[in-house]
């Protein structure tokens, strides 16, 4: 995918990034590597992500929501998506953009809003452990013993190993139950 990448992506503050056909990462802009930078993502600067595909990184429950959303923009020219993507400290809401861009697309996310992130609301840890459940989409922490899913920053800021992706009911209600998805997930975060 040759195609020209104008200078004014670069400046632009919101993060804006270029998949090919096969939805591997072909550019980023300037703000990627920034809110990486921010958020503890060194791992995950643009030259370390180039090439990568977009669905060897979603979480599994989101692979088909993001297939039929990708498809819409292929077919209506653009497809958006309000989504989370908090960290310990900041709970942030942005709005993803899509548009056909060449043979890929390109991806624009705008932050909508963002603030300071609630106190815990964990009273022990172990609660959430051995295997913690993490909702990929408002990264709540479902409690092992109640089986309420609560904001614990401290297991956003260090996510375990132990970790598996799945959908909260709140958030699958809400942003993801039209498409039909799968609330569990099989692999590790």
């Amino acid at each position: 995918m040759i195609l020209t990448w104008p200078a004014e992506y670069d400046r632009d503050p919101q993060v804006i990034y270029a998949v090919d056909e096969n939805f591997r990462l072909v550019r980023c802009n300037r703000a990627w590597d920034t809110f990486a930078l921010e958020n503890n993502g060194s791992g995950v600067r643009q030259a370390k992500v180039q090439g990568v595909c977009l669905f060897a990184v979603i979480p599994q429950d989101l692979s088909k929501f993001y297939e039929q959303g990708f498809r819409r923009a292929r077919h209506e020219g653009r497809w958006q998506h309000v989504f989370d993507c908090s960290s310990a400290r900041v709970m942030r809401r942005l709005r993803m953009t899509v548009t056909p861009f060449g043979s890929g697309f390109l991806i624009r996310n705008a932050l909508m809003k963002d603030a300071l992130a609630p106190a815990s609301e964990a009273t022990n840890l172990a609660d959430y452990g051995p295997l913690v459940t993490m909702c990929c989409h408002c990264r709540r922490v479902e409690n092992n013993k109640s089986k309420i899913w609560q904001w614990v920053p401290q297991l956003v800021e260090d996510i375990p190993a132990e970790t598996r992706n799945r959908l909260c009911p709140g958030c699958y209600a809400y942003h993801y139950s039209e498409a039909g998805e799968s609330r569990e997930t099989n692999s590790a975060a």
